[in-house]
């Protein structure tokens, strides 16, 4: 009898088990700065992440694309799509959030998408030469909460393609309209409490996490005052997106002092390594 089969079989089993998964094919590669073709001054609205995400990361587990995926966007967003770590929360040289890069790859039959994740780790390791370390720090932050008088937040519902139509319905009075302030609507009809967040990081100075303990997905609708770049006027205290939000979700912006994980990139490449 062969004894010794037996132990290859298990050393081999643990060898596969420490391998990290990998795409098949890749490619990375920076992409050219579009440069600005209409010579704005400044972007009227902020960016808004979902959109932005939509667009970035195309392909990949749960999509009509599963063994496929294309990136398109910063080395910061792409070590968010890896880390699943809030883009805030990642320190590193200031060309990570500005560069775009290309990444194309054929992900294995059967992967999830926390295979990918892991991928995209080992990726961008091994092509930007990264070194990096995870650190404490308190930081002032907003902990998104229920307010006192409970939640407004109503249940989520689905949006059929025809309802789309209300994507920019005529403002309320006194809210942004031609000689007033400037303002912004969320509308995300049938979304999560992270979604929300993602979706108003941009407009508040410190970065928000969910201490609601709510869960499921939930309508979210309303108007603020949104200070654009080169605004010169005044905004109203009682449209502010810290009282709006209270006021017609019943949630709450607490400022506070937490300690907070974060990504510290000590080195990295900017141009990737070939393919």
């Amino acid at each position: 009898m062969n004894h010794a089969l037996p132990a290859m079989l298990l050393l081999t089993a643990f060898a596969s088990a420490q391998t990290p998964p990998a795409f098949e094919v890749a490619s990375v590669k920076a992409l050219a700065d579009p440069g600005n073709p209409f010579g704005l001054p400044f972007n009227p609205l902020p960016p808004n992440p979902l959109m932005e995400q939509r667009r970035a990361f195309q392909g990949g587990p749960g999509t009509a694309d599963p063994g496929r995926i294309r990136y398109s966007t910063t080395l910061k967003m792409l070590l968010w799509r890896a880390y699943n770590i809030r883009a805030e929360l990642i320190s590193g040289p200031a060309w990570i959030d500005e560069q775009r890069y290309e990444i194309i790859a054929n992900v294995p039959p059967g992967s999830d998408d926390p295979q990918v994740r892991r991928m995209l780790q080992s990726l961008l390791a091994e092509r930007f030469q990264m070194q990096m370390h995870r650190e404490k720090k308190t930081m002032p932050v907003y902990a998104l909460v229920v307010a006192k008088g409970g939640s407004k937040l109503q249940p989520g519902k689905e949006i059929v393609p025809e309802q789309r139509r209300d994507a920019n319905p005529v403002l309320p009075k006194g809210r942004g309209g031609a000689g007033d302030y400037p303002s912004r609507r969320v509308n995300l009809p049938n979304n999560t409490i992270d979604d929300f967040i993602a979706n108003i990081s941009p407009d508040v100075d410190r970065p928000i996490f969910d201490r609601t303990g709510l869960h499921g997905n939930f309508a979210f609708s309303l108007w603020f005052a949104h200070q654009q770049p080169g605004w010169q006027g005044e905004l109203p205290p009682g449209e502010l997106i810290y009282v709006v939000v209270k006021r017609d979700l019943g949630l709450e912006l607490q400022p506070r002092k937490e300690g907070i994980e974060m990504l510290v990139i000590d080195h990295a490449n900017r141009e990737p390594a070939g393919n």
